[in-house]
């Protein structure tokens, strides 16, 4: 259940608009540059600095849910990472969008190398830093590592909650080593 917080409130009403402007829209991933700019813009109006969420400390991956469009619908989390926190290749099995807040955080986007055996071999680098937007359609594979000297603090908007994806094991990828 998303922590109270009127400071983040703006964002919680853009999720309700963002689900009620898509109903019935067959593909919401046609839609995602738009929605990406919409809380990239959201997101520097917000004074984070008034929020009640706490930064990871050390090696600390900390995930907050902000706000939920409905019991399986589109949710925005704000994630924050400690200093040297990596992830390995992995896929969400649903669109995300990625805006920062502070720190820096380098993603990784991978292609297939050998499906059936899980590989992936990078195609591209993309440095996510205040104000910065990450976009991953469903099937991306990406991988992460806090690049700062301080924790790094991101939106982090899914096209369904977290809790209702696979184990994240099931989800990982090996880099191809070639």
């Amino acid at each position: 259940m998303p922590l109270s917080d009127p400071v983040v409130e703006p964002l919680r009403s853009f999720i309700h608009r963002l689900e009620d402007a898509s109903r019935g829209v067959p593909r919401p991933e046609d839609a995602l540059r738009t929605i990406a700019a919409d809380l990239q813009k959201l997101s520097a109006t917000v004074r984070w600095d008034e929020c009640h969420y706490r930064q990871a400390l050390g090696s600390e991956e900390l995930v907050y849910e902000i706000a939920r469009a409905s019991e399986a619908g589109p949710t925005l989390y704000l994630v924050s990472d400690g200093i040297g926190v990596s992830s390995p290749p992995h896929e969400h099995l649903t669109w995300a969008v990625i805006v920062g807040i502070s720190g820096a955080e380098m993603n990784v986007v991978y292609e297939l190398a050998n499906a059936q055996k899980r590989l992936v071999r990078p195609a591209r680098r993309v440095l996510i830093a205040k104000g910065d937007v990450l976009v991953l359609e469903t099937g991306a594979i990406h991988s992460t590592l806090v690049a700062s000297s301080t924790p790094t603090c991101h939106l982090h908007l899914y096209g369904k909650p977290l809790e209702m994806l696979p184990p994240f094991a099931a989800r990982r990828y090996d880099a191809d080593a070639a």
